[in-house]
């Protein structure tokens, strides 16, 4: 259970903070930029990976107070906190937080991020609980604050969250970004923007970015429609006639959530590869 350990892929943990400890047991969290991880106190298994550019002390408070809120909290400012709202409910966990500083840029803190969920997957196959948007099958989420709407338990009569399903089977590390059998899919002919795209399925896949001369990936990405996406992308990328696209179709049926986590998966194993983000990851062509 290597994601429990203080040096978990090579980073500096600190030791776990209960949500419910003192103000003193709270300066154990760096102030600065970093990655942070949470887990039901004593439990073997993590429920949430994030990451700050600001202070994780600030960032994991906030998250520590708006889980242990009366009413489950809006979607923001952290996605994360309703879910372990829901599960808290349900279980009645208290939980812990472990931090590891960083000075990594932003596009790269978010790849490690990426690369630290990947490994997770990899190694207890299966997903963190409140991460790549899975929720507690037994509760609607809050919208945004803005919204004004707050979640809450499901009753006997409603359906279940969809997004509180199993997760996918991770991906395994085969092969080199740039190549038609990468992570153990089969991805298409890498072919250049050019024309209409209207042979691409209109259904749910994976995607990858780059300039047909060079192997670097430009962008990863998933999609319920290919068309759509890489459509947009056509656009977007209209005044660059080099770049061009591979793609995967994935079964019908599939959730948003294994999409993300399959992405997630792609986007883990490029940083190992690269020691860096895709080029246009976390920027243009978001």
């Amino acid at each position: 259970m290597a994601w429990l350990d203080s040096n978990w892929c090579e980073l500096s943990w600190t030791p776990w903070v209960k949500f419910s400890g003192q103000r003193s047991d709270w300066r154990k969290l760096p102030g600065g930029s970093g990655v942070y991880r949470v887990r039901p106190v004593g439990q073997r298994f993590l429920m949430y990976v994030g990451q700050t550019g600001r202070s994780l002390r600030g960032r994991l408070h906030d998250l520590q107070r708006n889980t242990l809120a009366d009413l489950m909290p809006y979607d923001d400012p952290h996605t994360a906190a309703p879910n372990l709202w829901a599960w808290r409910q349900e279980e009645r966990w208290d939980y812990e937080c472990s931090a590891a500083p960083t000075t990594l840029s932003e596009k790269d803190r978010k790849a490690v991020e990426c690369y630290l969920l990947w490994q997770y997957r990899l190694e207890r196959k299966e997903s963190t609980l409140c991460n790549h948007g899975r929720f507690h099958k037994d509760y609607k989420k809050s919208g945004l604050r803005a919204t004004g709407f707050r979640g809450g338990r499901l009753s006997a009569h409603d359906e279940r969250n969809p997004s509180g399903g199993r997760s996918h089977y991770p991906l395994e590390a085969t092969g080199e970004p740039s190549k038609e059998n990468w992570m153990g899919l089969k991805w298409t002919e890498i072919s250049p923007f050019e024309g209409k795209l209207d042979r691409i399925p209109n259904g749910a896949g994976l995607y990858k970015l780059r300039l047909l001369t060079e192997p670097d990936l430009l962008y990863i990405g998933e999609t319920m429609s290919l068309r759509v996406r890489l459509t947009a992308h056509q656009r977007r990328y209209r005044e660059k006639r080099e770049v061009s696209f591979s793609y995967v179709p994935l079964q019908e049926g599939i959730h948003e959530y294994e999409l993300r986590e399959l992405e997630n998966d792609l986007l883990g194993a490029y940083y190992a590869f690269a020691r860096t983000a895709p080029q246009d990851q976390f920027g243009r062509a978001k």
